[in-house]
């Protein structure tokens, strides 16, 4: 697989729309993280948990006690590799013309799979009573690990060679904003046209983001 940068945002999100949204992990979710990659560089698809491939008759694809989260998560069998939509005007969004921005979905909830020996994808907590958010409704959970989205992110060749050699290996913020830059989290639906439609948007903010000065 393709080495990733795996981060994980939790937040509450409300709907200030007239019509119900899905909020939960996963591609069918409206919940992105829109990640700006220099051009210069080239682009790898994510590889998400293959959730796709859960059965019972897979020995690790039962619910098996998280003890971070204090929740039960699923064992994959694996990955699976998607390319995540390309956001025509992220110039909007702040973005400058020497990167791309794409809009990409978190990990399907309670979905984990092994990267590397004793390492694991963190995965997505979202309540199963939660997951179609109401016009007018919002949602956060206090509970430890919940309401909480987790995403894989293709690195560069420069930080996955360091990643490959060392799991453990955290790297700088400079390190990381070489290879991409975290812009925010959007909420996209289809618009009827093949297109997307922004719903919301909340901008990352971090020192040297440049990406998010403008908000």
């Amino acid at each position: 697989m393709n080495k990733s940068f795996y981060t994980r945002y939790r937040f509450e999100i409300y709907n200030g729309s007239d019509r119900t949204i899905a909020i939960s992990g996963g591609e069918s979710s409206t919940v992105r993280l829109l990640v700006a990659y220099p051009k210069s560089k080239q682009w790898r698809a994510v590889a998400l948990p293959d959730n796709s491939r859960w059965s019972e008759d897979y020995p690790q694809s039962r619910p098996k006690r998280n003890p971070i989260e204090h929740s039960e998560v699923w064992v994959d069998p694996g990955f699976r590799s998607i390319v995540p939509s390309l956001v025509k005007n992220g110039v909007e969004f702040g973005v400058s013309t020497g990167y791309d921005l794409y809009a990409i979905p978190a990990s399907a909830d309670y979905s984990t799979a092994q990267y590397s020996s004793g390492t694991w994808t963190h995965a997505t907590y979202i309540d199963e009573d939660s997951r179609s958010l109401l016009p007018g409704h919002s949602y956060a959970d206090a509970r430890p690990g919940y309401s909480s989205w987790s995403f894989q992110l293709p690195v560069d060749e420069t930080l996955g060679r360091k990643l490959n050699q060392d799991a453990s290996y955290q790297p700088s913020p400079e390190e990381v904003r070489r290879s991409f830059i975290v812009v925010g989290i959007a909420v996209l639906v289809p618009d009827g046209t093949g297109d997307t439609q922004l719903l919301g948007f909340a901008p990352a903010a971090y020192p040297g983001n440049k990406a998010s000065d403008d908000f």
